[in-house]
């Protein structure tokens, strides 16, 4: 017995220690919205097999940038996951996307176009927001060009550090895209702010009235979750991966998924995360080159 018992542990230390340890770079903080999901996607994935074993890591700031270049310091066994940030790291010059492969698509975010004024009615829309270039302020562009109105970007460090910047009343700013959790919060706190649309491919349950920019016939990017690797990764380890990530998502369902973090419009289901970062970054760039003399004078 006592042989059995110890042949047992020999065998489960090896096993242990055969683990490949894939390292996700979370490049959000430990309080941020999507942390909950990026946690249970990694405590599942451990629990679903035994090839890999998933450590978090957080490399939060920088516009997030830090936890796309770590990545690249171990670019074989570093992920970077919840990652909106690869554009804004991108469009500041930390990192490029040709570097970079798509793991696997956690969906499309549902963010608020939070406003303080009537938008249509406005001499001028003054978007905050970290990217020059990005979802943000492409989607104000294209509301601009809608309704007409002339559009001024200004830099901040984060959405919500452009959001708290309109709910105190400072009326240089009068539009922010941001996640729906911070507009919440705030709009408790300062009734002025209103969220004009949604910009998603769905409504999100929880705000069912505020309706989609496609829904107001403006079409723009959506900001997208990718985990991403480096192009280094041997592909075969990326589809592991993804395929596990994509069993999380069928156990846990849905449902339950989106209720320990933001709305996410979930695409794992009938598109490929390839397919899926091809279109978002073709979309990008598309709306990056209507825009492109715009773009040029926020800088």
């Amino acid at each position: 017995m006592k042989h059995l018992l110890t042949t047992f542990l020999v065998a489960l230390s090896f096993s242990v220690h055969a683990q490949q340890v894939i390292t996700v770079v979370n490049a959000q903080g430990p309080t941020q919205s999507m942390t909950p999901q990026i946690m249970r996607v990694i405590d599942e994935a451990n629990k679903l097999q035994n090839k890999y074993r998933f450590v978090q890591e957080f490399k939060p700031g920088g516009f997030e940038s830090i936890g796309v270049k770590s990545m690249l310091e171990s670019p074989t066994d570093r992920v970077v996951t919840i990652t909106n940030s690869v554009i804004e790291a991108e469009s500041r010059g930390f990192v490029d996307l040709s570097v970079l492969q798509p793991v696997f698509s956690h969906g499309d975010a549902c963010w608020a176009i939070v406003t303080n004024t009537e938008i249509k009615s406005a001499k001028e829309i003054t978007v905050g927001g970290p990217a020059i270039g990005g979802a943000a302020h492409l989607a104000a562009l294209q509301i601009g060009k809608k309704y007409n109105i002339p559009v001024r970007y200004i830099v901040y460090r984060s959405n919500y550090d452009a959001m708290i910047n309109m709910a105190a009343d400072n009326r240089s700013v009068n539009m922010v895209m941001d996640r729906l959790i911070n507009y919440k919060q705030l709009s408790e706190k300062n009734s002025s702010l209103q969220a004009m649309a949604l910009n998603c491919p769905e409504r999100d349950p929880a705000f069912a009235s505020v309706k989609t920019l496609a829904e107001l016939q403006i079409k723009s990017p959506y900001i997208w979750h990718f985990t991403m690797a480096s192009d280094k990764m041997p592909e075969d380890r990326r589809r592991e991966i993804a395929e596990i990530f994509r069993q999380v998502y069928l156990n846990v369902g849905r449902k339950e998924m989106q209720s320990i973090s933001d709305f996410v419009s979930p695409v794992y289901l009938n598109e490929t995360s390839t397919a899926h970062y091809n279109r978002s970054i073709s979309t990008l760039r598309h709306y990056r080159q209507i825009y492109a003399k715009e773009i040029e004078q926020s800088k």
